[in-house]
């Protein structure tokens, strides 16, 4: 689970970085998705994949899970997620 809130009916962008494969998971109701929506899939792909890359060079003795729990601190509107969990 990525936090404790409900993101059942959201939107999954899947993306895969560095040998995993990730879902971008966006509220349909938010301001963020509306601005996704407005720029192409391709670039709003390529700053999830560089985001991780880098923020995971920096920090090298994360692991997976704790790599995403930095990513999603203190999220509301958007989540990234391991693909299939």
């Amino acid at each position: 689970m990525i936090t404790d809130i409900n993101t059942t009916g959201w939107v999954r962008i899947p993306f895969s970085v560095m040998g995993y494969n990730f879902n971008s998971v966006l509220d349909p109701n938010g301001s963020m998705y509306k601005q996704v929506l407005n720029i192409p899939q391709s670039l709003f792909l390529d700053f999830n994949k560089s985001a991780i890359t880098e923020l995971w060079t920096e920090r090298k003795h994360l692991s997976i899970t704790e790599l995403l729990a930095v990513i999603n601190d203190g999220g509301t509107q958007a989540f990234v997620e391991l693909a299939g969990e």
